[in-house]
């Protein structure tokens, strides 16, 4: 017996390949049309027209589409405050990106939101923003720290993606980001920064687990790391 059976899937589309590392038609989707999956021990059994075995739990599709789960791989979900008024500026080319840097806005004005918010706050207003990620397909996703630039505001944003990790049903992959940008408090010290990040922050989040990578942004905009 299966354990799941889903039904009346209208468009199935999955990669083709059979291995997730090594399928060389990983690259390659195929698509399949009023479709049905047989899922058993938590690995698809079999995708078929009208599957015949029975199943501990039966999922109507009702004719939807199904993929396989999507992987977020550049995400800043665990932040303070909202810089959506800044998408006007760049869309219309009002402001270039390293201008609203420039300008103290940016990268910086979520930092200075951030480091007012507790841990807490942050947790709470994370959980929406990982609910509709996982609405929409995301099953994986990465989360960049780097708006806290400080050891003590970057471990708090860590911290919290560490405990959505372990609450939360979408599966979070933590990176440490702390050259973001140079903060204010070292923006006539740019090597005084590297050595925080260097000396004190690397080692201590290493120490306390974490993160899994490391993330620098280097595009060139002047005020970048």
């Amino acid at each position: 017996m299966l354990d799941i059976i889903i039904k009346n899937i209208g468009t199935l589309v999955t990669a083709e390949g059979s291995s997730p590392l090594y399928g060389k038609n990983q690259g390659k989707v195929k698509v399949y049309n009023n479709i049905s999956i047989g899922i058993k021990d938590s690995f698809i059994e079999y995708i078929g027209e009208s599957p015949n075995e029975k199943a501990r739990k039966t999922i109507n599709a009702n004719g939807a589409l199904v993929t396989s789960g999507l992987v977020d791989c550049h995400t800043h979900f665990v932040y303070g405050g909202s810089r959506e008024d800044e998408m006007y500026d760049i869309v219309t080319g009002h402001m270039g990106y390293s201008d609203i840097i420039k300008a103290g806005y940016g990268i910086l004005s979520t930092v200075k939101d951030t480091r007012e918010q507790t841990e807490n706050a942050l947790y709470k207003k994370s959980i929406p923003i990982l609910d509709s990620m996982i609405k929409y397909g995301t099953t994986t996703v990465e989360g960049k720290s780097g708006y806290g630039l400080t050891v003590k505001d970057e471990i708090k944003i860590l911290n919290v993606m560490k405990k959505l990790n372990e609450n939360h049903k979408i599966d979070i992959v933590s990176t440490f980001m702390g050259g973001h940008v140079v903060p204010n408090e070292y923006k006539n010290d740019r090597n005084g920064y590297v050595n925080l990040i260097c000396n004190e922050m690397i080692p201590k989040i290493a120490e306390l687990g974490l993160a899994e990578f490391c993330d620098v942004f280097c595009e060139n905009c002047g005020l970048d790391m």
